[in-house]
């Protein structure tokens, strides 16, 4: 499939209006910019190119629909323009919907029904309001919008004009309180993000830049291996502490939950081959998948037998949410948090290692990972328990992108082969 052209519905800042080029036929059409491929919420290469081709500063409220057909995926998406306008485009504004095309129209339609998340930053006027509350804290700064999706707006934030990133800013969505919360309660530990500022109120969070690149673009086994040791002893700290988790509302993830899931999930064959087979399970994985089903099932009573009480479950441990710097590893975005068996949680961090053939064994990362653990149980016991645990650690991946709300999958299609993809790595553990 080749890069993904974006159809641009971008409102007015003051009036209602939608900012229109003109169509082949002589009507009125919404912008499109074609751009390489990236993970559906970035946004800063959107919001430059409109800046580049069209002079208008513009931040992205939502997605409102995509299709993917004959190799070109096609995202419309709702911005807002920022004032000053650019007076050469005082005339490119337009309410008047029957001089639109067929595609502008469906698109106004979409932006008039309510969004499928519950964002603030989905509404005209609530970027104003983050300069001046970041710029309250730390000084006059330039914010530049990152990343917008279902539960969380981003942004960078550079205290120097033309300087590195100095802090990062994050909103969250009303239901969002938890990651404000583990955030906080995690400040101070080696590992964790350090917070320049909080307000619980609106979900804003404005956290200190690390000096460094994320783990996804190294490929040095030393730094996977300080990542997944740099998680066990963060996660080692908070074993036993269930109920502080429960109050930090992290969700619960028992493993009686997940041994429920694992054969309504094997019986959804639509889920597991995926529609057209696009990377989906074939047939000699599925049946494989599905003989693996109650030995996993039996996994989970031989893992709460073992002894090793729940504690933090990071929930989204992608070698992206791992920064590096000289000073060690910080692990980001806490959205996810929960309350879980400390095995399940490096199913993402390990699918990678072999998805970009980093040069490090599992016992590698398993050693690193369960030194923090060795003081309370035999590290060989751990070896093997931890060993027996990773398949179920991809079937509980597969679980949780197998409930993704169908609204968030719908704007976020590559959500569905996550399901596939980890019980692919099951089978290869």
């Amino acid at each position: 499939m080749s890069d993904p052209c974006h159809r641009l519905l971008v409102l007015h800042p003051s009036a209602e209006l939608y900012f229109a080029v003109r169509a082949a036929g002589g009507g009125l059409a919404l912008p499109e910019v074609e751009l390489r491929d990236e993970h559906t919420a970035e946004v800063e290469a959107l919001n430059e190119a409109v800046r580049t081709r069209w002079r208008l500063t513009t931040t992205v409220l939502r997605d409102l629909e995509h299709h993917a057909g004959a190799g070109v995926a096609m995202r419309t998406r709702l911005l807002e323009a920022h004032a000053p306008l650019p007076p050469a485009l005082s005339e490119s504004w337009s309410a008047a919907e029957a001089a639109w095309d067929e595609n502008a129209r469906a698109a106004i339609a979409a932006c008039r029904r309510p969004p499928a998340m519950d964002a603030p930053w989905c509404e005209r006027g609530w970027w104003a309001g983050v300069k001046p509350w970041i710029e309250s804290r730390i000084g006059a700064a330039e914010v530049v919008q990152t990343r917008v999706w279902y539960s969380s707006c981003v942004a960078r934030v550079h205290a120097a004009a033309g300087g590195p990133a100095t802090h990062f800013f994050k909103a969250l969505p009303r239901p969002g309180e938890r990651e404000l919360r583990v955030t906080e309660w995690l400040s101070g530990r080696a590992g964790a993000p350090a917070i320049e500022a909080i307000d619980h109120r609106q979900r804003w969070l404005l956290l200190r830049a690390v000096d460094g690149p994320s783990l996804e673009a190294k490929r040095d086994p030393l730094r996977w291996c300080e990542a997944a040791a740099t998680w066990g002893r963060l996660q080692a700290s908070t074993l036993g502490r269930e109920a502080e988790l429960r109050a930090l509302a992290c969700v619960e993830r028992p493993l009686s939950e997940l041994a429920a899931a694992i054969a309504p999930l094997l019986a959804d064959e639509q889920a597991l081959v995926l529609p057209g087979g696009e990377g989906g399970l074939d047939a000699g994985e599925l049946a494989r998948v599905r003989a693996l089903g109650p030995v996993m099932q039996a996994r989970c009573g031989e893992l709460a037998a073992a002894g090793i009480p729940y504690g933090l479950d990071h929930g989204d441990l992608w070698p992206s949410n791992v920064l590096l710097s000289a000073q060690g590893c910080v692990l980001i975005d806490w959205e996810d948090a929960g309350v879980a068996h400390p095995f399940l949680g490096l199913a993402p961090l390990l699918a990678m290692v072999r998805e970009l053939r980093i040069d490090v064994a599992v016992d590698e990362l398993a050693d690193a990972y369960l030194a923090a653990f060795a003081a309370r149980w035999s590290p060989g016991e751990l070896r093997a328990l931890f060993r027996r645990s990773l398949p179920l650690a991809m079937f509980e991946m597969a679980v949780r992108y197998w409930r993704m709300p169908e609204e968030a999958v719908a704007l976020h299609p590559w959500m569905r082969e996550m399901v596939p993809f980890f019980l692919r790595h099951a089978l290869a553990c």
